[in-house]
């Protein structure tokens, strides 16, 4: 079947020379970690007393005045 799409495998020169797209690996996971940061941020100045539960056992309580 291979044969018939004419199908040829890329030498390792050829694989170093094809560049990823506009957005890559690392652009999107700087994007996701900002967004859970802001939205950390977001919840810790938006509510009077929260209770913040992180990965890790990190956990933070904010009383309100």
């Amino acid at each position: 079947m291979l044969n018939q799409l004419h199908y040829q495998e890329l030498s390792i020169e050829e694989t170093k020379n094809i560049k990823g797209g506009f957005l890559g690996l690392e652009v999107v996971t700087a994007f996701a970690i900002l967004s859970v940061i802001s939205v950390l941020i977001y919840k810790i100045f938006s509510s009077r007393a929260s209770e913040i539960n992180l990965p890790g056992g990190f956990k933070f309580k904010l009383s309100g005045n």
